[in-house]
């Protein structure tokens, strides 16, 4: 997609919770991100926890342990948008009886699913990712119907003439 003569890829993804379509994903957005010159973005319900090492480790690599140099190189880029403190999160919930995941019932689940990750030219480093959850905060609530919260970056703003002292 192209805005102002900036040529994006964006990609959204909702990936299972029994981590089947890791390797295949990543795969795929190996081959996506051997596009030059395109900033890009990957978001979504990513079903697992970037910040825990053994996962990380099956997205950076292939089933074979082969290297995914690019999809290392945008998880670095953005590494302020995942590795954050533990406390805080994206999913906390605890299972009541009323749904059919019965081996789940009254357990707690607090933990980060969702990310966006950014090339580096987009300046991810430079933004605040706003919408994580306490441990303590429960979804769905008044708030957020779902039982994930609504995470998004915001690019801090520049005004006119703080551009004009820069440039100067």
């Amino acid at each position: 997609h192209t805005v102002d003569d900036q040529e994006y890829q964006i990609v959204a993804t909702h990936l299972s919770g029994s981590k089947h379509d890791i390797h295949p994903f990543f795969d795929e957005l190996e081959k996506l991100l051997q596009t030059k010159n395109t900033s890009t973005i990957v978001l979504g319900d990513f079903n697992f926890d970037l910040r825990q090492g053994k996962i990380r480790k099956q997205v950076q690599e292939d089933k074979d342990g082969k290297p995914r140099e690019l999809v290392t190189e945008l998880l670095e880029d953005s590494k302020k948008l995942w590795d954050l403190p533990t406390e805080n999160g994206t999913v906390s919930k605890k299972r009541s009886a009323l749904q059919c995941q019965v081996s789940k019932i009254d357990m707690t689940d607090f933990s980060c699913k969702d990310f966006i990750l950014m090339s580096k030219d987009l300046k991810p480093e430079e933004g605040e990712l706003q919408g994580l959850i306490a441990r303590a905060q429960m979804l769905p609530d008044v708030d957020c119907p779902s039982d994930h919260a609504c995470i998004h970056w915001q690019k801090p703003v520049q005004h006119k003439k703080e551009d004009e002292m820069q440039k100067s």
